[in-house]
């Protein structure tokens, strides 16, 4: 028994993987580090070194989006369609940017359109784009080229 839960966790956090439904999950973690990253930061920078809140929101989303970069680069995807990793990473950027942006489209909608609370609309929009996202970067940046 103690050999299977071992097994299971090297497959779920260590092991290099080529499974979905695992870089799914290990996406998921990484996306709720790269936002405490992105928090916290927001708030270092605003609290800290005084810097005007929107500024160190914009400082605080590339810090949030480059911890998720570096976790998908190092533990979540194993293949890389960009050789550069420059190149990679502002792909990567683009999609999350664009991400934001149906973000608040989506919000925009559900509150307006359907009447949601805006909090149930940041929620639903949110497990949205998660979904787009990871779909997106897999497909396009860290899909294996072999058939």
């Amino acid at each position: 028994m103690i050999g299977i839960k071992a097994s299971s966790f090297r497959t779920l956090f260590i092991a290099k993987t080529d499974r979905t439904e695992i870089q799914l999950l290990r996406s998921a973690a990484a996306a709720h580090l790269g936002f405490w990253a992105d928090i916290a930061a927001l708030a270092v920078l605003t609290e800290i070194f005084g810097l005007y809140y929107l500024i160190s929101a914009a400082v605080a989303f590339a810090v949030g989006l480059s911890v998720t970069y570096g976790l998908s680069v190092l533990w979540i995807f194993r293949h890389h369609r960009i050789k550069s990793r420059i190149a990679e990473f502002a792909a990567f950027s683009l999609i999350g940017v664009m991400g934001a942006v149906v973000m608040i489209a989506a919000m925009w909608f559900l509150t307006e359109a359907v009447h949601l609370h805006y909090l149930i609309s940041k929620i639903v929009s949110s497990v949205l784009v998660f979904a787009v996202n990871f779909t997106m970067r897999k497909l396009l940046l860290f899909h294996d080229r072999r058939p």
